[in-house]
C-alpha cells in the first residue's frame, strides 16, 4: 500500500495497492469509517475504484481530491516508469 490520502471528511481514505486483485499492478482503492469512533472493525473493506480510475498501467501515485469530493488528481506513469503525467478523473459514486 502507498500514497495514502485522507478526504476532507476525515472518514474516507484513498490509497494505491498491489495487494488486492485489480486492473493494473497498482490500483487506487478507498475505504471509509462507518462512524467517527476510529475502531478497527469500523472500517469498510477496501473498494477498488474500478475502470473509471484504474487501468492496466503499472504505476500510479495518488495525489489529491477536490474539495467537493468528486474529482481526483494523480500521477500516472508509463510501464517503463520514465514518462509520467498528472491525470484528473471523476470519482465513481460509492454507495455507503
Amino acid at each position: 500500500e502507498g500514497n495514502p490520502y485522507w478526504a476532507d471528511n476525515g472518514r474516507t481514505l484513498y490509497y494505491t495497492s498491489t495487494g488486492f486483485p485489480g486492473l493494473g499492478k497498482s490500483d487506487v482503492f478507498m475505504s471509509y469509517r462507518k462512524t467517527d469512533k476510529n475502531l478497527a472493525n469500523d472500517w469498510v473493506r477496501a473498494i477498488n475504484l474500478g475502470k473509471e480510475v484504474n487501468d492496466t498501467y503499472a504505476h500510479r501515485g495518488f495525489g489529491a481530491i477536490s474539495p467537493d469530493g468528486k474529482t481526483a488528481y494523480f500521477a500516472r506513469y508509463e510501464r517503463d516508469g520514465d514518462k509520467g503525467d498528472i491525470w484528473m478523473v471523476t470519482l465513481p459514486k460509492i454507495e455507503k
